[in-house]
C-alpha cells in the first residue's frame, strides 16, 4: 500500500480533490492548513510546495501539484472506478470541466 499524503485549505479548489480521494476508496493522511493564516506562506510549507499553495498530493514522498494532474494520478491508482470518466470521449470532456 502506497503512503498518501494530501494537503488541503477549507474553503480552497483543494475540495474537488478532497472528493476525489474519499471517492477512490484509497487510505489518505489529510493534511489541513490556512490559507487565511498564511500557513501556505511558510517556510517548511515552501519545502513541501514552492509554489506555495493547495491542493498537494504526495504518494511515497513524490510530491504531485495542481488539480488536473492530482486527480489524473488518483484516478489511475483505482482505473476501475472509472473516476476521470470511462470511454475516450469521458475522459475529454472531464478535461476539459477541469481546465
Amino acid at each position: 500500500m502506497h503512503n498518501i499524503k494530501f494537503w488541503f485549505a477549507r474553503g480552497s479548489c483543494s475540495l474537488a480533490t478532497h472528493t476525489l480521494l474519499h471517492e477512490s476508496g484509497l487510505p489518505f493522511t489529510p493534511i489541513e492548513i490556512s490559507v487565511q493564516k498564511q500557513e501556505t506562506q511558510s517556510a517548511s510549507f515552501s519545502r513541501i510546495n514552492p509554489k506555495r499553495r493547495v491542493p498537494v498530493l504526495s504518494v511515497d514522498d513524490v510530491v504531485m501539484t495542481e488539480t488536473p494532474a492530482i486527480a489524473f494520478a488518483i484516478s489511475q491508482r483505482v482505473p476501475e472506478k472509472g473516476l476521470l470518466g470511462v470511454s475516450d470521449l469521458d475522459k475529454v470532456r472531464v478535461l476539459e470541466w477541469m481546465c
